[in-house]
């Protein structure tokens, strides 16, 4: 008589585990083939079974590790993307303290004076030229006249003694130098 097929693999594993239900003298009869291909079949079972339960075991763990890097990639995409918008709107305003502000202002203000004086100066520099070229033509044109002067002297000096000569040369009178 054939047993009927168990539902389960937990009953497979039962039905392989267990006796024949008959005790005492009868020996059970002699394994056959089919008994073997069964048993064999119950030990591949049994492995699977393990083997499923511990693929489970290690897809719970790396799904709770998964869910832990998905956590931590999300948690970094939102810190890139504050970083990011920090960052435009430093591009945008940029902040200073009050301490760098003054030195700024200071420093500005110092720029301002420095660009005055040297405009100052300039203006100075300017007039100071414009008179130097003045005083040399104003000296060009003495020194002309002087020469002039000189040379209208002496020419007068020489007809005066020219005259003299003349004068004395006429007049009989020698007169010795």
């Amino acid at each position: 008589p054939r047993d009927p097929e168990p539902a389960t693999t937990d009953e497979l594993v039962q039905i392989g585990g267990e006796s024949s239900g008959r005790e005492g003298t009868e020996s059970p009869p002699p394994p056959d083939d089919r008994d073997e291909l069964i048993q064999q079949l119950l030990r591949e079972v049994c492995e699977l079974r393990k083997k499923l339960t511990s693929a489970l075991q290690n897809c719970k763990q790396h799904g709770s590790d998964i869910r832990e890097l998905e956590a931590a990639r999300n948690l970094v995409i939102e810190q890139k993307k504050g970083l990011e918008s920090q960052l435009a709107n430093l591009r945008v305003t940029p902040q200073i303290s009050e301490e760098q502000q003054q030195k700024l202002e200071e420093a500005e203000s110092r720029w301002r004076d420095s660009v005055e004086r040297c405009e100052k100066l300039k203006q100075a520099y300017g007039n100071l030229r414009q008179e130097h070229i003045n005083l040399i033509r104003a000296h060009a044109e003495t020194k002309k006249s002087l020469e002039s002067q000189e040379q209208l002297l002496t020419d007068i000096t020489q007809q005066l003694e020219s005259k003299n000569t003349a004068v004395l040369n006429n007049s009989g009178i020698w007169r010795f130098k």
